[in-house]
């Protein structure tokens, strides 16, 4: 369906909620912010509301996820390629 490019919240929204479950953070957070580029409809079963706590909810296992170690290294280094991985 995505490759189809569709017009509506709810694709973007529930492709991403497959991908936050298979662990792929990136991908699934980039649908969530596709999703707010389309309007809400009378018709919508989801609203922006929705997909914004979907976001911070990535941003917050991202942030669960980093290592003390890696905010060492960040710190002496200050080469944050380490948080991208």
């Amino acid at each position: 369906l995505i490759p189809q490019k569709p017009k509506f919240l709810e694709a973007y929204f529930n492709y991403g909620t497959i991908l936050e479950k298979k662990d792929r953070l990136q991908e699934a957070k980039y649908n969530y912010e596709t999703a707010l580029t389309f309007d809400e409809k009378y018709l919508s079963t989801i609203t922006h509301d929705e997909v914004c706590e979907a976001i911070i909810n990535i941003d917050k296992i991202s942030i669960d996820n980093v290592k003390i170690e890696d905010i060492v290294t960040l710190q002496a280094t200050r080469d944050y390629s380490a948080l991208l991985a």
